[in-house]
């Protein structure tokens, strides 16, 4: 099933590419984290280091004094990446229990073994908080690192929730492997003056845009 997952994933880059849009070779992106105290934001940073979830988010950590926000909607997930997080004491942390969606309430996600995604048919209650609400709360106007895995729910993220115009991000790490409309995010965010690249921690998972 695996190997089934990896071509067809490969067939649509493929596609992508046919249909002109450009993507790189494949990049650490920790090479465009251009500061020495970074702003990192996570959307769906479920457990991280416990499973591996964190894609080099830790490594970097250990050489950046960075100010962190991890957010994770399941409370599970959400109490073990704290346990994970708890080593980096050079870092500014702050562990967000919510679901990042339209508007700041509850919402109900499906949890199946160590994924989870919004669904209206989900069997878990969790908090969540709109995009603009986590703008204020935690008064970002820049970040420099956005990192979103959230099984599908990226598309909406990056081209709907999102304002890029009263935020800088120049730097996006994303998986798209759940995305639908794979095609549509890369033709948004290179619209927007990102240049899309294979991300060389996990390419077939995930991307790079970078400003």
């Amino acid at each position: 099933m695996y190997v089934f997952k990896y071509y067809k994933e490969k067939a649509i880059v493929k596609k992508i590419y046919n249909n002109n849009y450009t993507l790189q070779p494949q990049c650490d992106w920790h090479d465009y984290v251009r500061t020495d105290s970074p702003t990192i934001v996570q959307i769906g940073a479920h457990d991280s280091g416990v499973e591996g979830e964190e894609y080099g988010l830790q490594e970097l950590l250990t050489t950046k004094n960075s100010n962190v926000i991890l957010i994770e909607p399941v409370p599970e997930f959400f109490d073990n990446l704290k346990h994970a997080y708890s080593q980096f004491e050079n870092c500014n942390i702050c562990f967000e229990n919510s679901a990042i969606t339209s508007t700041t309430g509850t919402i109900k996600i499906k949890k199946q073994g160590v994924c989870s995604q919004i669904s209206d048919d989900g069997d878990v209650e969790v908090q969540s908080l709109s995009w603009l609400d986590l703008q204020k709360k935690y008064n970002l106007t820049k970040i420099d690192c956005l990192l979103v895995d959230c099984e599908g729910y990226e598309e909406t993220i990056l081209t709907e929730l999102i304002d890029y115009n009263t935020i800088s991000i120049p730097l996006i790490r994303f998986e798209y492997m759940h995305i639908q409309n794979k095609e549509k995010v890369v033709s948004y965010l290179q619209s927007k003056g990102y240049t899309l690249y294979y991300c060389m921690w996990d390419p077939t998972y995930n991307f790079i845009a970078v400003k």
